[in-house]
């Protein structure tokens, strides 16, 4: 898998929704970090666990009875959870070579638009 060639010139790195999809997160971090400038910051917004996201678990919890059975996905599979352990996102952060981690839950309202008439 290649990789951008960043050169150390950004003094922001933000993702919104996004990194928690990387095949290989610690090389992708590790990537992105060439991109940052001394002193630079990362910041990025993901999910976190299924159960604290209605609109997540509220479709999920009215379809789960009419489902078949299936084995539980792997938590740490690219996806919108992926990043819902703190712990492995610090141990990922910091061996793609971050420090001074802080990891800071938010609980907000996302304004999706109005929902169209049909």
């Amino acid at each position: 898998m290649a990789f951008y060639p960043f050169k150390p010139e950004f003094d922001l790195i933000f993702s919104r929704f996004g990194v928690m999809f990387f095949d290989d997160p610690v090389r992708a971090f590790a990537n992105i970090r060439k991109g940052a400038a001394s002193g630079a910051r990362l910041a990025f917004v993901a999910w976190r666990a299924p159960k604290e996201n209605e609109w997540a678990m509220v479709p999920f919890s009215a379809a789960k009875p009419h489902l078949p059975n299936i084995k539980p996905a792997d938590p740490n599979a690219p996806g919108p959870f992926a990043f819902a352990d703190t712990g492995r996102v610090r141990a990922i952060l910091s061996e793609a070579g971050f420090h001074d981690v802080a990891i800071e839950a938010f609980d907000g309202v996302m304004d999706l638009g109005d929902m169209p008439e049909f």
